[in-house]
């Protein structure tokens, strides 16, 4: 298993695992814009505000540590100093060569506040994303020898990233806290013979690319004061979600009164359309 301690999560009743979620393009930018604009991405990033801006405006502290863009560095929305400073509180400075080691650094609040963590994850090249103690899968491990060795970095780079996201959880456990969990993009590994990153529209099935993982995890405290959340999260595993509608889930989370919120995009809100289209670029 290369989630083991994840699985152990979910076997608690703490963490639930979302059935049926897609992302809407097969490229990071892409979606990094999709899911913190409250608008449509790439069709009106510039007119609608961006989800980490309400909740600071709602007097939440805003954080985020993020491990692939960093401030003044690239020309993507999350490396403009003036943006991030009207989104966020804090941001760490650097990068860091694991996605472990950023969570040192982590500033705890005893006050409400949003955190942002983005991770280099399981992000190509899988054998620089895990350290040498996560080497647990070798190529001798498969059936088949072909491609073995880059599935076995893969591997890794899972269980690695099983580790990772527990140590986030456990931070918050005492906390009223609930942590949504999803990649931007999946990723092709030989599944059809082939290895694919960004290129979902000439894959033999564009599915590996798009569709991504989800869950939900809430502390013991969170479901204990929120049980209607924590109900109509397990009623709706599988229901169809994209990840460009995180922010209105969120946003419905915590309860913020703002008139960029569209009740039709939060799956626990009585309002919304799971008929909706999930259109993909």
């Amino acid at each position: 298993a290369t989630f083991p301690l994840l699985e152990k999560k979910e076997k608690d009743g703490n963490l639930f695992v979302m059935q049926d979620v897609v992302c809407v393009a097969d490229a990071t930018h892409r979606n990094m814009k999709a899911i913190f604009s409250l608008g449509e991405g790439d069709v009106d990033f510039d007119t609608k505000p961006l989800f980490p801006a309400v909740f600071k405006n709602a007097g939440y502290k805003t954080l985020m540590y993020d491990n692939q863009y960093f401030l003044g560095q690239g020309v993507t929305f999350l490396t403009d100093g003036n943006l991030s400073s009207i989104l966020f509180d804090e941001r760490n400075s650097h990068g860091y060569k694991y996605d472990g080691d950023m969570l040192e650094g982590v500033m705890k609040c005893k006050y409400p506040a949003l955190y942002v963590f983005h991770l280099w994850g399981q992000h190509y090249t899988y054998a620089n994303r895990y350290p040498e103690a996560f080497s647990r899968f070798q190529k001798e491990n498969y059936e088949v020898m072909e491609h073995a060795d880059v599935i076995a970095h893969y591997d890794n780079a899972n269980l690695y990233n099983d580790y990772v996201l527990n140590e986030i959880i456990n931070k918050f456990e005492g906390d009223d806290a609930l942590l949504v969990y999803f990649s931007d993009h999946g990723e092709e590994v030989y599944e059809l013979g082939y290895m694919g990153h960004g290129t979902a529209m000439t894959s033999g099935d564009f599915r590996y690319q798009l569709r991504v993982p989800m869950f939900i995890w809430m502390s013991d405290k969170f479901m204990e004061r929120h049980n209607q959340i924590v109900k109509k999260i397990k009623d709706r595993k599988s229901w169809p979600l994209i990840t460009s509608d995180i922010g209105h889930f969120l946003i419905d989370v915590a309860g913020i009164e703002t008139e960029s919120f569209d009740s039709t995009r939060s799956f626990i809100n009585s309002q919304f359309n799971e008929e909706k289209p999930r259109l993909v670029m």
